[in-house]
Formats: structure tokens, sequence, C-alpha cells
């Protein structure tokens, strides 16, 4: 799959080596560019809010304020943990590997905490006319 589509984006060959028109077309390697991805998700679930009904599905440890759905992670049997594969299991496994901790909602992204609030005195606006010069200070 992805040789077909390195080949319909360099317009290489069908006898060109694969491993040099991949790196010709700056194309990750599948596995890689899966893995990526499940990471990513795993961070955009760590920082959504504490009442989110996704996080009521995860284990105890990172429900939050979430009240728990009756299928969640933390009343499945370790048999059936073992048995089941899908994206909320990858993610809460994810979430205690990561080594960081995100916000999703930090105090700097606050009204009144933004650029202009804190440095409203420094930051000078010059409105001009389409097609004129600002004058200089």
């Amino acid at each position: 799959m992805q040789r077909k589509a390195v080949l319909w984006i360099t317009g290489a060959f069908c006898t060109s080596p694969s491993g040099a028109i991949e790196a010709m077309a700056a194309l990750v390697p599948i596995l890689l560019m899966l893995k990526r991805l499940t990471l990513w998700s795993s961070y955009q679930v760590s920082m959504l809010a504490d009442i989110h009904p996704l996080r009521s599905l995860l284990s105890k440890k990172h429900t939050c304020q979430a009240h728990p759905h009756s299928r969640t992670v933390s009343r499945m049997t370790d048999a059936h943990k073992a048995k089941v594969q899908s994206a909320v299991m990858e993610v809460d496994d994810n979430l205690d590997s990561q080594d960081k901790p995100m916000q999703g909602f930090p105090p700097e992204a606050c009204p009144g905490h933004q650029l202009l609030d804190c440095y409203s005195d420094c930051i000078d606006y010059w409105n001009t006319a389409p097609g004129t010069l600002a004058e200089t200070h």
C-alpha cells in the first residue's frame, strides 16, 4: 500500500527500490506513523476536561470527576482486559507512560491572563488606511 502511494507521489518507475523512493518522498514507515498517531491520541485524551464522557470509560486513576460507565476498564477482569483490543484500552495504557503532564486548560489561557491583558501599556496599535505609509515615531 505504501509503495503504491510512493510511486504515485514521486512518479518513479515500478522497478525503483522501495527504500530509496520512500526516503525521497519523505514518508515515514507505516508502523512508525501508526505508533505516532496512537501517542498523539493519548495526548489529546489527557487534555480533555475532567468531566468529559470519554474519561468515564477509562480506569479509575484516569476518570477524574467523570462518573464511571457500566462497561468501564476498571470493572473488567484481567482475563477480559487481555482479550479486548480497542482504542480505549490503548489510551488507558499510554496515559501511564506520558513523561510530562499536559494541561488542557492552562492558567495562561484564562481571560485576564493573556498577552494584551498583562502588557497593554507596552503595546501600541498603528491604524493606517490601506495604501498609505505608517508614520514613524
